[in-house]
């Protein structure tokens, strides 16, 4: 009974991090294209990798977190 509540409070916060999260993210990215014509380049290029970096994590943390191993 106790797996069963563990899996189901990670398939949760999975499902939280997978859709409340990636979207701003997304946003953000799409955002980034909107500026990459604006004379800040260098802050850009930061901004667009870090939101990458991100978006990056978040998926990894959502497949592991569908993964039957996870403990």
């Amino acid at each position: 009974e106790q797996i069963k509540l563990q899996n189901e409070k990670l398939k949760e916060v999975a499902w939280k991090q997978s859709h409340m999260v990636r979207v701003p993210v997304a946003n953000l990215i799409g955002l980034i294209q909107l500026l990459e014509s604006d004379n800040d380049q260098a802050i850009i290029k930061k901004i667009r990798q870090t939101s990458l970096q991100l978006d990056g994590v978040i998926r990894e943390i959502t497949e592991e977190a569908g993964r039957k191993d996870v403990q």
